[in-house]
């Protein structure tokens, strides 16, 4: 595959893992990047080996002279969609980082956007590309597995993370948008499309943020599976802790402290379903599957980019994780239950 010039915005924090997993295998190099910060620049610079001329503070500069095929957006959400709508009409397809954006409307209104422009717009949803993910997908869904869980009945989901800084997550519903949007990308790959979600929210006395930064809800899917979730970010530990029930058997894992992302959970233990009263069978590890993490991410972007496959990471299936994102919302807001035929 020949190698697309890639522009790099925002190159902080999360902003560096393009800087270090673009290459030739996964079709794209970095030509040059672009931030308000001197010091992230400076740093990025010397990550990538780039010269003065290839570091831009002026976004619609980088996209007019830095001769970009693609861009990689990793700014704060808000400015997601506005900079990935501006690289579109420059002719440049477009990966943003996760949450696509800080609002249902501003989802909804970015996907009728690429869609009348014809573009590929991705999301960089990289947990479903993660071991732990891609083992859990086997199980529930490989009838061979030795580890298969049979239909499944319910799930639990519970990360509690200690964040007691807010940065820019300090607007209404932001620990949702920002990270139950992973989360809840997660299950969509397990479990598919959900139904209806009762969700509520809550806030320590001690808490730093100025808006609830802790959810609660109960999800039904689809398919039948009903999900306990619970994410936190006035926690006074981390703890992240996933539990798959189905009719042949359970999978269950977890992991302190180690829970800035679900790869801090590196075993999984499976039981057979006893058929004794309160009864225990003797668990035994589950194989992890191989994983390509982030460069998955690119490989399944670039297979976009050149007419393959529209994959689960696209703006347009991603706007089913904005719906949900909405749902909780429209439930913590309204005090009821929310079904996903309420959203147009």
């Amino acid at each position: 595959m020949n190698v697309l010039k890639t522009l790099c915005v925002g190159v902080s924090g999360r902003g560096q893992w393009p800087l270090k997993t673009c290459a030739p295998q996964n079709g794209f190099e970095v030509s040059a990047i672009c931030d308000l910060s001197e010091e992230a620049l400076a740093e990025a610079q010397k990550i990538k080996g780039l010269g003065a001329s290839e570091c831009y503070t002026d976004y619609s500069k980088a996209l007019n002279e830095s001769g970009a095929e693609a861009v990689i957006i990793c700014t704060p959400t808000p400015f997601h969609c506005p900079f990935a709508k501006q690289a579109i009409e420059a002719g440049l397809s477009v990966l943003v980082e996760k949450c696509m954006a800080p609002n249902w409307d501003t989802a909804k209104d970015m996907i009728d956007f690429v869609q009348g422009q014809d573009a590929v717009f991705c999301v960089s949803q990289n947990y479903r590309y993660a071991a732990l993910e891609k083992t859990i997908q086997r199980v529930i869904e490989d009838e061979t597995d030795p580890c298969y869980v049979g239909e499944v009945f319910l799930v639990d989901f519970h990360h509690h993370r200690v964040r007691p800084i807010p940065r820019t997550l300090n607007y209404p519903h932001a620990s949702v948008w920002d990270m139950s949007c992973h989360h809840f990308d997660d299950l969509m790959f397990w479990l598919g499309p959900v139904a209806e979600v009762t969700a509520h929210a809550s806030q320590s006395d001690w808490s730093a943020y100025d808006h609830p930064a802790n959810t609660s809800a109960f999800l039904r899917f689809a398919n039948g599976t009903s999900v306990n979730y619970h994410h936190g970010h006035d926690s006074s530990r981390g703890a992240l802790n996933i539990g798959i029930h189905g009719e042949r058997g359970a999978v269950l894992g977890g992991v302190l402290d180690q829970t800035s992302n679900t790869s801090g959970v590196d075993a999984l233990q499976y039981t057979p379903r006893s058929a004794l009263q309160f009864g225990t069978t003797e668990p035994y590890e589950v194989k992890f599957e191989d994983h390509l993490g982030e460069s998955g991410v690119l490989l399944d972007f670039r297979a976009y980019i050149d007419g393959g496959p529209e994959p689960g990471i696209s703006g347009y299936q991603n706007l089913e994780v904005m719906a949900m994102c909405q749902m909780v919302v429209m439930s913590v807001e309204q005090g009821r239950t929310i079904r996903r035929d309420e959203l147009s």
